[in-house]
């Protein structure tokens, strides 16, 4: 992918309050989104978590949950879901933002029945790939790292 539109694009950017989940199998493979690379969005061309922007009225967790329907068609359960992290973002004129992280792993019978409705593709990988080989979006890089190498974080 070429990333064209990643620092090109000069349309304006929403930036919402968010959520995004870490996706895991048994063996600790990680299911990142490959996003489009298409003008208006968020990081395009990148790999990503799934997720995305919180509704008025939508608890994180309760967007998670519809974001994961409408991008992979999954529904899982809220107590399925482990707080991850929460980002706070405050940019000046902006105003505060929030991005909640949550982790779950999938059992195989949910892994065989995901399908692709958002982005270019979802991939499989493990934590070290995911952080030296591939364009993470800056913000699930960070997640995907304190979860992936957690055991080093005190």
């Amino acid at each position: 992918m070429t990333r064209a539109h990643f620092l090109p694009d000069d349309r304006p950017l929403v930036l919402s309050h968010a959520c995004a989940a870490i996706l895991c199998d048994r063996a600790g493979l990680y299911l990142l989104q490959e996003r489009d690379d298409i003008p208006g969005i968020w990081y395009p061309g990148h790999f990503a978590l799934f997720g995305g922007a919180i509704e008025a009225g939508e608890t994180p967790l309760a967007a998670l949950r519809r974001e994961l329907v409408e991008e992979i068609g999954i529904a899982l359960d809220a107590d399925r879901f482990e707080p991850a992290l929460r980002l706070d973002i405050d940019l000046a004129g902006i105003g505060p933002r929030e991005r909640h992280v949550y982790a779950a792993t999938l059992e195989p019978a949910e892994i065989a029945a995901l399908r692709l409705g958002e982005g270019a593709a979802m991939r499989w990988i493990d934590g070290d790939t995911a952080l030296t080989g591939l364009d993470l979006a800056p913000y699930d890089a960070l997640a995907l790292f304190l979860h992936h190498r957690r055991a080093r974080i005190s």
